[in-house]
């Protein structure tokens, strides 16, 4: 690792900044559709990853909802934080690219 790779890593109190920011924002976006909000590690996405796991979540509300979630992730900076809408109405779930990664995360929400 070089000297510039070590200056884009965020220190794990900002990271939990951002994720205290960010976690208010997101449940007032999805309100009772959240059933999860998982921090997970995955190097080639971002410095934080977080899965919003939502249950009886359509698409009409996923377009509707999104505009105010791009603004909450920019308001970070799109580069650091990277979001997961995930809908669970299904058992599809575990079959989700990201799957390994979130079911060994950090829960920082439940319902």
């Amino acid at each position: 690792m070089n000297q510039t790779e070590l200056n884009y890593e965020l220190p794990q109190p900002k990271k939990q900044e951002v994720i205290d920011k960010v976690l208010p924002q997101l449940l007032q976006i999805f309100g009772e559709h959240v059933v999860r909000i998982v921090s997970f590690d995955r190097d080639d996405l971002s410095y934080i990853n977080l899965a919003v796991l939502l249950k009886d979540y359509s698409t009409e509300l996923y377009k509707n909802d999104m505009p105010a979630v791009h603004a909450v992730i920019e308001s970070i900076n799109k580069d650091i934080c990277m979001l997961s809408v995930i809908p669970i109405n299904n058992d599809t779930f575990e079959e989700h690219v990201l799957f390994p990664e979130i079911n060994t995360g950090t829960m920082i929400y439940s319902k």
